[in-house]
């Protein structure tokens, strides 16, 4: 594997590489280094794909250890997107380890410099505890990409699709949970069955559920665990949280994936907006074992969820009576009210299309 380095990073390592040529840009990768922060950070473009892989907080051990750190940056970044890791391996063996290069040419320059630049303008996306920044990097590889004149990508489905033309197995694989969603109404029936990969975090999970249910996300959140009727973790979507007592311990969303929990048996109840309260009842109904897809899917689902804002279910079931009642003095209040609201019913195409991008 060919990584093609700046001036700047090639004064870092302390080296003087000669340019050399990759005949399959797939195994060609350009390096640059910036401070973001007061920290050192390495960013990796895929000469193939555009592909990014973003290293945040090197010391000077990782640099005396580079090959190794950009091996590892690349190889948990693909396995974040769902990779199958024998590509990874056959990816890694195709090559005979790591040759470092000059840049090649002024037109990668530009790429590498440009994916510096979004770096930057995204670093609020960084998370200070992880040197491979998967959230930051699964968000640029979602943008779209030049990958030829006038050809635009998106850089992971195009890094997936060289993997694809290169190498003779299945190159997304992982396992994920299958689970019904139910939003707990007593007059309505409301719920989705959606197929989440198991390396999702619970951050993650609450997004797919606010785009199955269309919800907005104006509102707080948090998942509470519970075992044989006892509560024993609640997940909360912000650390300040973290300050006020409850009664169960407390983490944040973002710091946990959901197999820590999913697979066991536990009780997951989600809710959304304190105000009205909305329950969903997580049920786990299987496992799958080789997912082909590195993002959530919902499968089925029946009946719309109530506005945002309504007054919990009583409030709906008021409201309801409103607009169907055109005699009733707050019927056209009521009906611009909704007509302000973003309230869609449910379209499963729709929901597909936006959790692919999620």
């Amino acid at each position: 594997m060919l990584i093609n380095c700046t001036q700047k990073l090639q004064k870092l390592l302390k080296i003087s590489p000669n340019k050399l040529e990759q005949l399959n840009p797939l195994f060609s990768w350009h390096a640059n280094i910036m401070l973001i922060n007061r920290r050192k950070v390495l960013v990796l473009v895929n000469d193939e794909s555009r592909y990014n892989v973003v290293l945040y907080g090197l010391k000077a051990n990782d640099f005396k250890n580079m090959e190794a750190v950009i091996c590892d940056g690349i190889r948990k970044s693909l396995l974040s997107d769902g990779v199958n890791p024998k590509v990874i391996e056959e990816y890694f063996n195709y090559t005979d380890g790591i040759d470092f290069s000059k840049t090649q040419n002024k037109t990668t320059v530009a790429r590498i410099n440009k994916a510096c630049n979004d770096v930057f303008w995204f670093s609020e996306r960084i998370e200070d505890k992880q040197i491979v920044q998967i959230g930051l990097s699964d968000f640029l590889n979602d943008r779209i990409a030049e990958v030829g004149k006038g050809i635009y990508l998106n850089r992971l489905e195009h890094m997936i699709y060289a993997l694809e033309q290169c190498f003779d197995i299945q190159v997304i694989k992982c396992r994920a949970i299958e689970m019904k969603i139910t939003l707990l109404l007593e007059n309505f029936e409301v719920w989705r069955r959606v197929i989440v990969p198991i390396n999702y975090t619970f951050e993650s999970l609450h997004k797919v559920i606010q785009k199955v249910f269309g919800w907005e996300g104006h509102h707080i959140h948090a998942f509470d665990i519970f075992n044989n009727g006892i509560k024993v973790v609640n997940l909360v979507d912000d650390e300040e949280a973290l300050m006020y007592e409850y009664d169960a311990p407390m983490i944040v969303d973002k710091d946990i994936t959901i197999e820590e929990y999913m697979l066991k048996c536990y009780k997951i109840i989600y809710t959304y907006d304190f105000g009205d309260n909305w329950k969903h009842l997580i049920e786990i109904e299987e496992t799958v074992e080789n997912y082909d897809k590195n993002q959530a899917y919902c499968i089925e689902g029946i009946g719309d969820r109530p506005p945002e804002d309504v007054g919990s279910e009583e409030g709906y079931i008021n409201f309801k009576k409103i607009m169907e009642d055109p005699s009733h003095p707050e019927h056209t209040n009521a009906k611009e009210w909704l007509r302000q609201q973003r309230y869609d019913k449910f379209d499963i195409y729709k929901i597909n299309k936006m959790l692919k991008h999620l």
